[in-house]
């Protein structure tokens, strides 16, 4: 997402962006990136200082429990 952001100038609105870049830049996934579970990662846009939440809805599946893991920031 930030390799992403720092060719663009803007951050994707959807991972699909990842795979799908604007025209002139190379994919950077052949394919949705899946978790430990094999799962899809979530992506969400945000505003402010986190400008956007990379996560993992964990082993029981359902987004908003206990067991979500979120990707750290660097």
């Amino acid at each position: 997402v930030n390799q992403y952001y720092t060719m663009v100038g803007d951050y994707p609105d959807s991972m699909s962006q990842l795979i799908s870049p604007p025209d002139g830049l190379r994919p950077f996934f052949k394919n949705m990136p899946k978790d430990a579970w094999n799962k899809p990662f979530i992506y969400k846009r945000t505003s402010g200082a986190d400008p956007f939440k990379v996560f993992s809805v964990g082993p029981d599946g359902q987004k908003g429990t206990k067991d979500d893991v979120y990707a750290k920031k660097k």
